[in-house]
């Protein structure tokens, strides 16, 4: 980490706020489950009904809300945070539903859905 640098980064998400100690190395990541894009590790996006598991019963929430057109802030199916749903959330979400992607959480956290 470079001098200056605050290894402490705070996300809020709809009702939850927590706190990321940021590290350069992807194995501090709990189970390894990040995804690398570009030159960045990002955390996988598209479980909508937060059951732990990105299928087809999220793609259809992100589905019909880009159909109706939706858009502001906070949105469940805005999946890359662009205040609008679009085919650009569909893709995302299609995708990690195609890759079978599941929640991996510490034994005893997987109640705070």
């Amino acid at each position: 980490m470079k001098p200056g640098v605050n290894p402490e980064v705070r996300i809020c998400f709809q009702e939850v706020s927590i706190i990321i100690m940021i590290s350069l190395d992807i194995s501090k990541a709990y189970g390894n489950n990040l995804i690398l894009k570009g030159t960045k590790y990002c955390i996988y996006s598209g479980d909508t009904n937060k059951d732990g598991v990105i299928d087809a019963t999220d793609l259809s929430v992100v589905d019909n809300e880009a159909f109706i057109g939706s858009s502001g802030r906070f949105l469940t199916a805005d999946l890359n945070c662009d205040n609008i749903v679009d085919g650009a959330d569909i893709s995302i979400a299609d995708n990690n539903s195609f890759a079978n992607v599941t929640a991996i959480v510490p034994v005893g956290l997987s109640q705070l859905k």
